[in-house]
């Protein structure tokens, strides 16, 4: 396996670990949302967990960023 499969598969093992973690901390505080007789509700959970999922692409994607750089790319700048 060359250096560069293994660097990919290092990332989307990271990406994995990340959203697992932030998800389940999120399910855990507000998982109710995603269980709600309100479609708001439901929205504004998956919306949440969506947006758990673009951070951990970008935490593991960017792991030699400084923690400045990395705050700008979550906010999109």
């Amino acid at each position: 396996m060359s250096k560069k499969q293994r660097t990919a598969e290092s990332t989307i093992e990271n990406r994995v670990y990340l959203f697992r973690e932030l998800a389940a901390a999120f399910i855990a505080r507000e998982g109710g949302l995603l269980a709600s007789a309100e479609a708001a509700d439901r929205e504004r959970a998956r919306a949440g967990l969506a947006e758990l999922a673009r951070v951990s692409c970008l935490v593991a994607d960017l792991e030699d960023a400084s923690p400045d750089e990395l705050a700008k790319a979550i906010v999109g700048e």
